[in-house]
């Protein structure tokens, strides 16, 4: 960046329930540039939810999800993280989004992974993630870029319960996915590893890409050219947001969302 602008983000976590939001701040803080000014959001809008392992999951927390993106960008915010892999939503976020710049954990990640290598593997949390994680990968654009996709066989909500066994786990499944399919890159398939990457990446001696990390940065990247260039969420044809008129009409957001706590970052 040629020109210190101050820049406004939010990360969505997108479940309340396992806390960690003070922790991944901490963790977010040591990376976050002195322009930034950022927080986390988490939704309460099941108050036990540990996960979005499920697409049924996914769906009960959609709306307020789009209600914390519409008050962000009233707020101000220049760009919204979607703090799940899977990119819940994210096709209904930039469609609503007028100002706010959207930005996917899973897509940052798997733009990130394209530009230091030929092929990546995605190491995901358990088996049924795996045709979810190929369908958003060929759904952005890197189908021929994909080496695996491999499961740890580790709940979301157990990842950080035992973060030694977990590294472990994580080194031996990134040796597979060089070793036997060639990848060049590993990529984090779930944003609870965050602060995970740096043991793995020593371990393997390849990039290891961590969703928590690589969507903040290019948070903060998106947001600067937003600042510096006017470049914005998109409104165009493929991304035409709905009339405010009936937005109103049909008391879209008459309800607030969620939201379990707002910690700052930094």
């Amino acid at each position: 960046m040629t020109e210190a602008k101050k820049v406004k983000i939010m990360l969505l976590k997108t479940v309340s329930a396992l806390g960690q939001e003070r922790e991944l701040g901490s963790v977010l803080s040591e990376i976050c540039a002195p322009e930034t000014e950022a927080e986390i959001w988490s939704l309460a809008s099941v108050p036990k939810l540990t996960n979005l392992e499920y697409r049924t999951y996914e769906t009960f927390v959609g709306p307020d999800m789009l209600r914390a993106i519409r008050k962000a960008e009233r707020e101000g915010f220049d760009a919204v993280i979607i703090g799940c892999f899977m990119d819940p939503h994210i096709a209904a976020a930039r469609e609503l989004s007028r100002s706010t710049v959207i930005v996917g954990s899973c897509q940052a990640s798997l733009q990130v992974a394209s530009s230091l290598g030929a092929k990546f593997s995605v190491l995901v949390g358990a088996k049924h993630w795996i045709s979810h994680v190929e369908e958003l990968v060929r759904h952005y654009g890197y189908a021929d870029r994909l080496s695996s996709v491999l499961p740890m066989e580790i709940d979301a909500a157990d990842l950080r319960d035992d973060v030694a066994t977990t590294v472990t786990k994580i080194i031996d499944l990134g040796r597979r996915a060089i070793e036997e399919d060639g990848a060049d890159v590993i990529v984090m398939g779930c944003t609870y590893t965050f602060g995970m990457y740096r043991a793995i990446q020593d371990a393997l001696n390849v990039p290891v890409i961590d969703p928590a990390f690589a969507s903040f940065k290019m948070a903060e990247l998106l947001a600067w050219q937003k600042k510096t260039f006017g470049w914005m969420q998109s409104n165009g044809v493929g991304q035409q947001a709905p009339p405010e008129s009936e937005i109103e009409a049909f008391e879209l957001f008459a309800v607030p969302p969620a939201i379990g706590c707002r910690v700052e970052i930094g």
